[in-house]
């Protein structure tokens, strides 16, 4: 697998288009703008309810990865995705936003 990846690399590499540049830098990280991580607790008012129904997006928020509890990974999760009890959510958005979320979801 790693000799895949390497190659893979190259590959990307050789393409005019495809700049290789850190996270931080692709998503403009700074004072303003964080990612963080969002267990959902058992009382969180989200639980079992699909992310449309959340107020996540209205707050400019995005969820970047939803992390279940048996370790299965569900990568940019659509809004017909459920949320449960123990989830960790891996948002982006501003800081004040990811705060006022923070306190609505644990």
């Amino acid at each position: 697998m790693k000799y895949f990846d390497e190659y893979l690399d190259k590959r990307l590499l050789k393409q005019p288009y495809i700049h290789k540049r850190t996270v931080e830098d692709l998503l403009e990280i700074d004072e303003d703008y964080q990612i963080a991580e969002i267990q959902l607790s058992q009382n969180a008012h989200f639980i079992n309810k699909r992310l449309a129904e959340t107020p996540i997006g209205n707050l400019g928020v995005i969820v970047l990865t939803i992390r279940r509890r048996d370790g299965s990974l569900i990568r940019a999760p659509g809004g017909a995705e459920y949320l449960r009890e123990g989830d960790i959510l891996l948002v982006y958005g501003r800081v004040r936003s990811l705060t006022k979320l923070i306190e609505r979801m644990t």
